[in-house]
């Protein structure tokens, strides 16, 4: 009997090393999904901007592009200080998107609507950064 367990252990030591290639496998290949997401969402983040820069776009598209390049962004993030750092920069991004609106407002060239759209969503981003801080 005692023959069998010193057989079997290099057997035992082999798969359990399989099973952590597998793993280290499937944590790259996910990492290059996610990589190859944030890069797309980046290009359509430009997109989006730019179609709504120039009047053919809505602040819906951008700010989806941009909720969605967020989102990639801290699935990517290692750490809780990134996933601060990250949230941060989306709330200073909103809040430059916000101030170009009001002049657009005043301007008249743009509703007031699209002016209140804006900054709920600086809200929500900043609400979701006092949120992170908190967890973190």
């Amino acid at each position: 009997m005692r023959l069998h367990h010193v057989t079997l252990a290099p057997l035992l030591l082999l798969l359990a090393v399989s099973q952590f290639a597998a793993a280290d496998d499937a944590d790259r290949v996910l990492q290059g999904l996610r990589a190859e997401r944030r890069q797309v969402l980046q290009e359509l983040v430009k997109l989006a901007t730019l179609r709504f820069d120039q009047g053919e776009g809505t602040w819906e598209s951008v700010m989806t592009a941009r909720r969605n390049l967020l989102d990639a962004e801290l699935e990517m993030a290692a750490t809780p200080k990134a996933r601060v750092a990250l949230r941060e920069a989306h709330v200073r991004l909103l809040e430059e998107y916000e101030q170009v609106i009001a002049a657009r407002v005043e301007q008249g060239d743009a509703p007031r609507a699209l002016l209140l759209e804006a900054r709920s969503d600086r809200l929500r981003a900043r609400i979701e950064l006092v949120k992170e801080k908190q967890a973190g």
